[in-house]
C-alpha cells in the first residue's frame, strides 16, 4: 500500500507533538489513565491503575464544573449584540424597534440553546474539556444533526499561525470496512483479503484553510475517498481545535494539570504507594517462638478458643517500629491532598476545619479559587465556546428552524466562564459598597444614591436584562402626577368619600367627582 499526501503530511508533523504527548501521558497517568495510554495500547492490554484517586475524583469534579460553567442548562451561554454602527443608530431612534430586535435576538438564542440541550454535543464537550486539562489539546467535530466526535493528542497534529489560529489539522483513525461505500472500497483498493474483514481500515482526514473557506479531504492506502471533499466558511467550520497555557510560536498548548499541580500529583503518588505498602506490612501477623519453647508452630496454627500447654512469655508478635515515619509521611500526604483539592476544586478544600467556620469565609475562599481559572476561560470562550455557537446557529439557519440574521450586523458574545466572573465581581464590589455607605450614613445614606443608575448597575451585575422590567423615569412621573391630581380631587369631596376615594383609587374619585357634579344645588 503506498502513502498518500495526507499520510505523509501527518508523519512529518508528528515528531513535533511528540514531547507534548509525553507529558500528556504523564498527567493521564495520574489521573485517568484511558484518556491518553501509551503507544501502542489496545484493547487486551490492561491500562495502569493509580494508588490514589484523588486525581481521578479531582479530574472529574474540574471538568464537570467547567462545563456547568461555560454550557449552563437551560441558561443561554451567549448574547446576540448588535455590533453594526449603522444599525445601532437606527434602532436607538425607535425604541419599540430595539424592544422588538432584543426579544427576536432572545428568541434565538433560546432556540439554539434548547437544541444543544436535545443533542449529543454536551456530551463530546465534557470529553473535550477532560483532555483540554490533561493534555491541552483536543479535536472535535461538529455533526449536520448536532453530535460530535473528540480525537485525543495522539491521534491528530495541527498547525497554526503565529497569532494561534488554525492552519491545518491532520487526523489518523481507523474505521470499519462496514462504514465505506462500495465505490469507496474499490476506488481505495479495500478489498479484505482472507480474514481481512474484520481488519479496520486506517483513513486520513486533512483539514485546511485556503483563502476564506475551509477545505476537507480523505484518503485510505494513498487514495482519495469519493465524496470525502467538503467546504465550509472560514467562521462556520465544523473542526475545533482549542488548546490551553500556549506559547507564542508554538502549534500546541499544555494541560492545566502540567501547569498547575503535576509535582503535586506525582509526590502524592508515591506517598500513597509508599504508605499503602507500609501498612500492608504493619497489618502482616507474624508470631515469633522460642525455639526452646515447648509451644510447637503447629499448636499457634489452631483455631481461636483451642488450649494448649506453654509459656506465654515463649511467643510474641513480631512489630513493625515504624509509627513515627508513617506518621510524618501521612502528614506530607495530607497536605499534598489539601493543595490539590483546592486545585480541583473539591467541596472539602473550601471549608477549614473548625468548630465555627463562616458563610463568608466559604465563600471568600472558593471566590478566589474561581478567580485563579481566569487564564482557563480566557482561552476555552474564544477558541471553545465561539466556534461551537457559530456552527450551531449555521446549522440551525440552514435547517430552517432560526432565521438568517444581516451579515456582519449581528455577532454572538460569550456571556458565561470569565464574563460571568467579572459581573459577578462588580456586583460584590457593589454590594460591599452600599453596605458601607448604609452603614456610614444611616438614614441619610439613601440620598446620596442615584436611585436609576444603582439600579441599572444592580441589574448589569446579576446579567438581567431590565427593559420592561424597572419603570423609567417618565412613567414614575405620570404616576406620582396622577396620584396628585387623585389627592387634590379627593381634597374637595364630603369626609365620607374621601376615604372611599383613598382605597378605590384615581378611578373611584373620578366617578365620584363626576356624581358630585351632577347633583342639582340645593
Amino acid at each position: 500500500m503506498s502513502d498518500g499526501p495526507i499520510k505523509k503530511r501527518y508523519n512529518r508533523k508528528k515528531e513535533e507533538r511528540e514531547h507534548y504527548l509525553q507529558r500528556a501521558r504523564q498527567a493521564a497517568r495520574y489521573t485517568i489513565p484511558s484518556l491518553m495510554p501509551e503507544e501502542g495500547f489496545n484493547s487486551s492490554q490492561s491500562l495502569y491503575t493509580p494508588y490514589q484517586g484523588l486525581g481521578q475524583r479531582g479530574l472529574n469534579n474540574l471538568s464537570s464544573k467547567l462545563l456547568l460553567i461555560l454550557m449552563p442548562p437551560d441558561t443561554p451561554m451567549f448574547k446576540l449584540d448588535v455590533d453594526d454602527f449603522q444599525l445601532q443608530e437606527d434602532l436607538s431612534q425607535d425604541a419599540k424597534a430595539k424592544g422588538e430586535m432584543d426579544i427576536a435576538l432572545n428568541r434565538i438564542e433560546r432556540a439554539v440553546t434548547t437544541d444543544l440541550a436535545a443533542t449529543g454535543l454536551r456530551k463530546g464537550l465534557g470529553m473535550s474539556l477532560k483532555h483540554l486539562l490533561v493534555a491541552g489539546n483536543v479535536a472535535l467535530w461538529q455533526d449536520n444533526e448536532g453530535d460530535a466526535r473528540v480525537w485525543r493528542l495522539d491521534q491528530f497534529t495541527v498547525q497554526r499561525d503565529p497569532s494561534g489560529k488554525v492552519l491545518e489539522v491532520c487526523i489518523e483513525e481507523f474505521v470499519s470496512r462496514e462504514l465505506l461505500t462500495e465505490e469507496q472500497v474499490i476506488k481505495c483498493d479495500c478489498q479484505p483479503i482472507g480474514d481481512e474483514d474484520t481488519k479496520p481500515v486506517t483513513i486520513y482526514t486533512r483539514y485546511w484553510r485556503e483563502d476564506t473557506r475551509w477545505q476537507v479531504v480523505q484518503e485510505i492506502n494513498g487514495h482519495f475517498v469519493p465524496g470525502s471533499d467538503r467546504s465550509y466558511p472560514i467562521d462556520k467550520g465544523p473542526m475545533i481545535v482549542p488548546t490551553t497555557n500556549r506559547l507564542p510560536g508554538e502549534n500546541y498548548g499544555r494541560g492545566y494539570i502540567e501547569t498547575v499541580c503535576m509535582g503535586d500529583l506525582i509526590s502524592f503518588e508515591g506517598l500513597s504507594k509508599y504508605l499503602l505498602e507500609a501498612a500492608a506490612q504493619a497489618a502482616k501477623v507474624l508470631w515469633m517462638r522460642n525455639p526452646n519453647s515447648t509451644v510447637r508452630a503447629r499448636d499457634l496454627e489452631k483455631p481461636n478458643g483451642s488450649i494448649i500447654n506453654g509459656n506465654p512469655n515463649d511467643v510474641g508478635a513480631l512489630k513493625l517500629d515504624k509509627g513515627n515515619d508513617m506518621s510524618f509521611a501521612q502528614n506530607q500526604a495530607n497536605g499534598i491532598e489539601k493543595r490539590l483539592e483546592q486545585v480541583f476544586m473539591l467541596n472539602q478544600s473550601v471549608q477549614r476545619k473548625g468548630e465555627r467556620v463562616t458563610a463568608t469565609e466559604i465563600q471568600f475562599v472558593a471566590q478566589d479559587i474561581e478567580d485563579a481559572l481566569g487564564n482557563l476561560y480566557t482561552d476555552l470562550a474564544s477558541g471553545f465556546q465561539l466556534p461551537i455557537v457559530n456552527f450551531q446557529m449555521a446549522r440551525l439557519t440552514r435547517q430552517k428552524r432560526i432565521p438568517k440574521l444581516p451579515k456582519g450586523a449581528i455577532k454572538p458574545r460569550i456571556t458565561t466562564g470569565l464574563s460571568a466572573l467579572g459581573r459577578g465581581q462588580d456586583l460584590r464590589k457593589l454590594q460591599g459598597f452600599t453596605k458601607d455607605l448604609v452603614e456610614f450614613g444611616g438614614d441619610g445614606a439613601a440620598q446620596l444614591l442615584n436611585e436609576s443608575e444603582f439600579v441599572d448597575r444592580l441589574a448589569a451585575g446579576h446579567g438581567i436584562d431590565k427593559t420592561g422590567l424597572i419603570k423609567t423615569q417618565d412613567e414614575i412621573a405620570q404616576q406620582q402626577q396622577a396620584a396628585q391630581q387623585a389627592d387634590q380631587q379627593a381634597a374637595a369631596l364630603p369626609g365620607v368619600a374621601k376615604e372611599l376615594a383613598k382605597a378605590g383609587g384615581p378611578a373611584l374619585v373620578d366617578r365620584l367627582t363626576q356624581q358630585g357634579q351632577g347633583q342639582p344645588e340645593g
